[in-house]
């Protein structure tokens, strides 16, 4: 009996199995439009929280809680925008929450320090748009997912969303305080006194 008891135990060894179908066990479910949508969502989120630090960073000093409270936040959407790097879940859905949080609250407060421009402007449409598409991705049922994308696309699509938000970002960037100061591209290194020469001998 002990026997038979035995082999009748053996068939519940597929349901220990059922806890490992997690995000990744599901990604090759992931359709090639969720991942196009994912991908570029968390890549645009990105790039929209690095110009909303950009832009928040130079006013710690007279607006420390509102300045503090919206680093926090876009480096929150930061984070979560690398999670949702990794694969379908709920870090996309989380993300592109926090992503709409920091594209609001940008929009409000940056006219509230009298900055109304490209900074402003790229910071909202990154974080907000790449929230539509995160929140796009997070809502296709697995049903309709489609086929899923070879290597190949894949690496396509990540090339180009980077390639896209990248340049995004830094227009954003160069529109700040921070990017302002920055050294212009090629003049890198030794600066000279130009009062310094012409005087030898």
């Amino acid at each position: 009996m002990t026997t038979t008891a035995g082999h009748a135990a053996a068939p519940a060894l597929p349901a220990a199995s059922a806890h490992v179908a997690g995000p990744r066990a599901a990604w090759p479910d992931e359709g090639a439009t969720s991942f196009g949508a994912r991908t570029a969502g968390a890549l645009a989120v990105g790039g929209g929280a690095l110009v909303t630090i950009a832009v928040a960073a130079p006013h710690l000093a007279h607006h420390a809680l509102l300045a503090g409270a919206l680093l926090a936040l876009a480096a929150t959407t930061a984070a979560g925008a690398v999670a949702a790097l990794r694969g379908p879940g709920r870090a996309p859905r989380a993300a592109a929450g926090a992503a709409t949080a920091t594209g609001a609250a940008v929009l409000v407060v940056a006219p509230a320090w009298g900055l109304v421009g490209t900074a402003a402007v790229t910071a909202g449409a990154l974080t907000l748009g790449g929230a539509v598409l995160l929140g796009a991705a997070a809502r296709t049922p697995v049903a309709r997912a489609g086929r899923a994308p070879g290597p190949w696309a894949r690496l396509g699509v990540l090339a180009v969303g980077a390639l896209l938000a990248s340049a995004a970002t830094v227009h954003g960037l160069a529109a700040t305080e921070a990017g302002a100061h920055a050294v212009p591209h090629g003049s890198h290194g030794l600066l000279l006194d130009p009062g310094a020469h012409g005087h030898h001998g």
